[in-house]
């Protein structure tokens, strides 16, 4: 390009001296013309500074091999198929992918095929990235030996010929589409390939059927198999299009309301089990998915009507998808106190064909253009979209207004032609703006092959040198011209404290550029690297090259760059410096600031002053936004260092302002022209690090400290380790106390409310849950739990088992005869579950003569890590006993030859030492032994005069005086009477007596019946049961 500009140039200069001998160009002028073609690439190495996280060189798919080679640190598992990976068959379905057909990921081993992934995302040094399916159905086998297990959702033998099958792995799975209509067939029936899921025992129906698949258990099975954290779990895929990828079991489009509820289920399920995780979502699509609900974007499908709000989207008050999204979990997290979601996640793919192997000029020239739609607000996506899509500022305001501190990420994309250096140079261009950008996270789809251009980019960010050197991890400002034709990032590196400078030559000409550099002083020296091919549309063509160093002269004068090419210059600093940082020094959870290093030293050769200079200490390592960065407050005198709101001072005299140190923001210290290399030096060795966290990760933290010195000098970055000690918290147990009346009439629940909370454990494995009776207890108390069932949330009782959700918790001993009962934990016992548990603990004494002074029942809960919480203790108020009645004299035997009634007995009593009436208790005569259903039980009709049986109906008087109602006594039936207030013991007695055994038929069966007697007081006493023979025949 520029050598034509020369060209041009002297022919014009030519033309202008018409008649002139012509000359040659001198020096000078062919050096005027390079400076008017050089493109000026700024950096301000002090400006715009911010971390890059690493997870944005995330990638999917990608084998043990390939992520050693690339050094990236995330490894996804998604898509389409992943929605319908049913882990207990290890099998998965092919969805709109590949004709609808559920087929195996190896063998019939439950979750093999994940545990696999795991195992090689770890052993090549990253985190796996898990999807779990939300769809209601996940994939299910057939028998091995028909189709190789092989099912099909759209099986043409049962729902017709379609316009197309695969023909050659699997005839019979067709894509759904009739033949004789051209549509999508409908009513088809989804048991055919899958079966029913739900993500806990408890979202399932009544009785569910078999095969049901539950996704806790999948997580269980997770974390037992993957260990230690963090543990990164997707939510499904692209939910607003599931009636597009996957018709043959949700064929209506996903709701703003369904996804909300299956995301809101899901999450917190997963953090029940796991509270380590990481949970990202939505997982949307692209740009319509990003405002439209599944049910609105089949709405304009359907219709055709985008001039109107579609119907989703209106009843909601009319706002965009996503956003409404966010909103309602923010909502939703503060109702429960825990956050739902971590990262909000979508995909994006480039709409114009970029995503493709096309490289014509016009698509190289497009593909160059529109990696602006991720940052860009003045570009206008030249596809259907039609817009500004400036997707991560976009992405980061929606987090911002309505869901603040969530993580964004892009977890699906890809710009195409991998094989081919425009690919390469798209790839690196895209890289770059998501550090500078500061995206938290994203994974290309999927690995580019290790031959490609692409995957070389991708190494010149992360391992250009093959020994594990990369791009810089805090990124500073950078401005180019025109990034369609030449982009550049730049970044601080903490490691050695070089400045790594990203240029990406897009253009198919060669380019020239020169370095304006500010911020950073220089050792006079760059490495360079750089990735070019002799011929850029060669398929696989192109490799990293170690080139010669290149000088700061060099780059301040212009460096010219291979047509499509990509290289990285390596600044090594100079300049002033800090050093004698010492050895890893140690924190203890809940200790005082930790003084990072006591023998640090500074330098300056750039003069007395710092004046404008900086001190930067950040933590690049496993920081949490618990963690501080501070400086100790020592105080005003000679040589001290003193704080005071946001100044420091030295000696008295103010040296410097701070700010950050908290929330993963690094601390900034600006100097004034009043500090020097002993009052920096003397900062430098009051710097602390603590944390505000009760449960600190464990994780070392790695501080790196930089020193500019206002004058270009940077000393090279010093880091030094802070290993983090957590002090396992005890667990509390709230709401407990205040009075519960136990009544006598049935086990009373201790407290319903109370709850349980331990801020570093997950779990109360090894550990228990001790319920006493501590004043008052009498041997006949008994502590209990309650047993609810087995549906979720639910906490049930089996013997000695205790479970929650269907899932063991525990085992339970003791709680009778003054032993308290304790309730021994295991892993599954979760801090919801052992809040349900408590909360489940009843209290009974079915004693007549117990004791009505209160009860204090104690509870204490031991973590299993040696924590126990502070005894907790309320009062049990206790209702006087209720003495059973008592029949006596029922006994021996009677006589029965045929016709009359006969009187059962005509002599029993009965006594109740503490109830004067019988109200809403029962007298209960069973035939237990030999009964016909020709017997009948009776009462004989004495009179209504006093001390008589009488019988109205079905009243009973006794006296003339309705004692009771009676029903029963005929057809196996037993008889029974319900007392009213009027039933004294002298009443029920006299009727006891008139109770009466017959026969309808004249010739009875001659079998001794044998009956039985039973009184209820309805003060919850009853009578032991006492019984008679009667002779038949």
């Amino acid at each position: 390009m520029w050598k034509q500009a020369l060209q041009r140039w002297v022919i014009n200069s030519n033309r202008k001296r018409a008649r002139q001998r012509a000359r040659p160009v001198s020096v000078g002028e062919w050096l005027e013309v390079r400076r008017l073609l050089t493109v000026t690439i700024s950096v301000d190495a002090l400006a715009n500074q911010h971390l890059i996280d690493p997870r944005i060189y995330g990638v999917a798919f990608a084998d043990a091999a390939e992520l050693a080679a690339l050094n990236v640190t995330f490894n996804r598992y998604g898509g389409n198929t992943s929605s319908t990976y049913n882990w207990q068959q290890n099998a998965h379905n092919t969805a709109a992918d590949w004709y609808y057909q559920s087929v195996p990921d190896g063998p019939h081993v439950p979750g093999q095929y994940i545990d696999d992934f795991i195992d090689s995302t770890r052993q090549g040094g990253a985190e796996p990235s898990i999807t779990i399916p939300m769809l209601d159905w996940v994939a299910k086998l057939g028998p091995d030996n028909v189709n190789g297990s092989k099912l099909a959702s759209y099986s043409i033998q049962k729902y017709g010929q379609q316009t197309g099958a695969d023909w050659q792995w699997y005839p019979d799975a067709g894509n759904g589409i009739s033949s004789a209509t051209g549509r999508l067939i409908t009513g088809n029936d989804p048991n055919d390939a899958y079966v029913p899921s739900y993500a806990t025992a408890g979202d399932a129906p009544g009785n569910p059927p078999t095969g049901t698949v539950y996704q806790q258990q999948f997580v269980q099975h997770l974390l037992a198999h993957a260990g230690g954290a963090p543990h990164y779990y997707t939510l499904d895929n692209e939910p607003s299009i599931w009636h597009a990828t996957h018709p043959d079991v949700h064929p209506q489009g996903a709701s703003m309301d369904e996804v909300l509820a299956k995301i809101e289920d899901y999450a917190s399920m997963i953090k029940s089990v796991d509270p380590t995780a990481q949970v990202l979502g939505p997982e949307e699509w692209g740009w319509s998915g990003y405002f439209y609900s599944g049910k609105d974007q089949q709405y304009f499908a359907q219709t055709g009507d985008y001039s109107h709000m579609p119907p989703d989207k209106q009843a909601h008050g009319g706002m965009d998808y996503l956003p409404w999204l966010l909103d309602q979990l923010r909502q939703k997290d503060q109702q429960t106190g825990q956050r739902l979601l971590d990262a909000f996640t979508v995909h994006y793919y480039p709409q114009s064909g970029e995503f493709s192997n096309d490289i014509s000029p016009a698509m190289q020239q497009l593909r160059n253009q529109s990696t602006r739609a991720l940052w860009d607000p003045t570009y206008t996506d030249p596809s259907w979209i039609n817009d500004e899509v400036q997707l991560i500022p976009r992405l980061q305001g929606w987090v911002d207004q309505y869901y603040p501190g969530t993580e964004v990420g892009l977890t699906e994309y890809n710009w195409g032609a991998e094989a081919y250096m425009n690919g390469a140079t798209t790839q690196a261009d895209v890289l770059g703006i998501f550090g500078r950008e500061g995206l938290d996270l994203a994974n290309r789809w999927a690995t580019p092959d290790p031959s490609t251009p692409t995957f070389k980019a991708m190494q010149m960010y992360t391992n250009y040198d093959g020994l594990g050197s990369g791009f810089g991890d805090t990124s500073v400002a950078v401005t180019v011209p025109n990034p369609d034709e030449v982009s550049a990032f730049a970044a601080r590196r903490s490691s050695d404290g070089s400045l790594t400078l990203m240029v990406i030559n897009k253009s198919s000409t060669a380019n020239t550029f020169a370095l304006d550099l500010s911020g950073f002083q220089s050792s006079g020296s760059s490495q360079t690297w750089q990735l070019s091919a002799a011929n850029p549309n060669q398929a696989n063509a192109g490799s990293i090259q170690h080139l010669a160093d290149t000088s700061l002269s060099q780059l301040a004068s212009g460096v010219t760059l291979p047509q499509q090419s990509i290289t990285m210059f390596v600044l090594q600093a100079g300049g002033s410096g800090a050093g004698n940082f010492g050895s890893a020094v140690s924190y203890i959870e809940n200790a005082a600031p930790k003084i990072i290093s006591t023998t640090a030293t500074v330098t300056n050769s750039g003069g007395t002053s710092f004046g404008t200079g900086r001190l930067t200490a950040s933590l690049i390592a496993n920081a949490e936004t618990s963690d501080r960065l501070g400086i100790r407050n020592v105080g005003t005198g000679a040589g001290q260092i003193g704080v005071t709101g946001n100044t420091i001072t030295y000696g008295g005299t103010p040296i410097a302002t701070f700010s950050g140190g908290t929330n993963k923001v690094g601390l900034t210290i600006v100097f004034n022209g009043s500090s020097s290399a002993a009052a920096a030096q003397a900062l430098l060795r009051n710097l602390t690090f603590s944390s505000s966290s009760e449960n600190p990760s464990t994780a070392a933290r790695t501080v790196r400290v930089i020193l500019t010195d206002g004058n270009g000098g940077a000393s090279s970055s010093v880091t030094k380790t802070i290993n983090v000690s957590a002090v396992n918290d005890a667990p509390v147990v709230a709401g407990f106390g205040g009075t519960t009346a136990f009544t006598g009439s049935g086990a009373t629940i201790i407290d319903g409310d109370a709850s349980v909370d331990d801020i570093d454990s997950a779990n109360f494995e090894g550990g228990n849950l001790t319920v006493s009776l501590i004043a008052n207890a009498q041997g006949s108390d008994v502590l209990a739990i309650r047993n609810q069932g087995t549906g979720s949330g639910k906490i049930g009782v089996s013997g000695n088992s205790v479970t929650y959700g269907g899932v063991a918790i525990g085992t339970f001993s003791g709680g009778t005869n003054k032993v308290a009962l304790t309730i021994t934990l295991n892993l599954n016992a979760t801090l919801a579950a052992a809040q349900a548990l408590l909360r489940n603990i009843t209290f009974n004494n079915t004693s007549a003569t117990r004791s009505t002074a209160p009860r204090t029942v104690r509870v204490m809960l031991n973590d299993g890590d040696n924590g126990v919480s502070t005894a907790v203790a309320k009062t049990i108020t206790v209702a006087a006993g209720n003495s059973p009645p008592v029949i006596g004299g029922f006994g021996g035997s009677a006589s029965y030859g045929g016709g009359s009634a006969i009187l059962v007995d005509d002599d029993a009593t009965v006594t109740d030492d503490d109830s004067s009436n019988f109200q809403t208790g029962k007298l209960v005569i069973t035939l237990t032994q030999n009964g016909q259903s020709t017997d009948v039980l009776g009462i004989r009709n004495v009179g209504v005069a006093a001390g008589q049986i009488g019988l109205s109906g079905n009243n009973v008087t006794y006296g003339n005086i309705v004692i009771g109602v009676f029903s029963g006594g005929t057809n196996k039936v037993g008889l029974t009477i319900t007392f009213n207030a009027n039933a004294t013991p002298q009443a029920v007695q006299a009727l006891l007596r008139k109770i009466t055994f017959r026969s309808t038929l004249s010739n009875p069966l001659a079998l001794p019946r044998t009956v039985r007697a039973i009184l209820t007081d309805g003060d919850g006493g009853t009578s032991p049961a006492v019984t008679k023979t009667i002779g038949v025949g």
